[in-house]
């Protein structure tokens, strides 16, 4: 586990940052999820290409459960990046502001992402609901496994940017991490 804290002087602590065990272990179901998912869309591809090529009898169902796994992997590892704090950022104003202002900075962007997510989430609520009774085409699957996980997901990055956001206003998390920090 890397990345230490920074404090109002500039000078480095040397104890590295440590996810408490809770948000540890969400991290890694995230990560195993996104794996997991890609993985389907991997063997439902390949099936899909020998089913059509070798034997000349193409699935009905592989193109669209490859399709629904890749956006539940999508959004796994959305909630998973947003988790590590690993997505992109643009670091503009990084060397220009004091440590005090980086952290405050950090913190706004953590506190606008987590009402977005908390909007997307509340605001859907209902439309969600409605999906529940119409059913996919090929898989029968009701709709709303497919939309829930986004769904689930947006709840998780809002949790996740709260979490991140706490953890560097009380200076417990550096306000951005190095470049290739992550956080286990």
């Amino acid at each position: 586990m890397s990345g230490s804290v920074q404090t109002e002087e500039g000078a480095r602590d040397s104890a590295p940052f440590v996810l408490p065990a809770p948000l540890r272990w969400l991290d890694r179901i995230e990560e195993w999820i996104s794996v997991g998912f890609l993985s389907l869309v991997l063997i439902a591809v390949s099936t899909q290409v020998i089913a059509r090529y070798v034997f000349a009898a193409p699935l009905f169902w592989g193109d669209e459960l490859a399709r629904y796994s890749y956006v539940w992997m999508s959004f796994a590892a959305a909630a998973f990046i947003t988790g590590r704090r690993s997505h992109v950022t643009i670091g503009l104003l990084d060397g220009r502001l004091s440590a005090r202002h980086l952290r405050a900075l950090e913190c706004l962007a953590q506190v606008i992402v987590a009402i977005t997510c908390l909007c997307v989430v509340v605001f859907s609520y209902s439309w969600l609901m409605k999906t529940a009774g119409p059913k996919s085409s090929a898989l029968r699957m009701p709709m709303i496994y497919l939309y829930g996980g986004a769904w689930i997901a947006f709840g998780l990055m809002a949790l996740h940017s709260l979490v991140s956001a706490f953890y560097v206003a009380t200076g417990r998390m550096p306000a951005l991490p190095p470049a290739g920090d992550t956080y286990e």
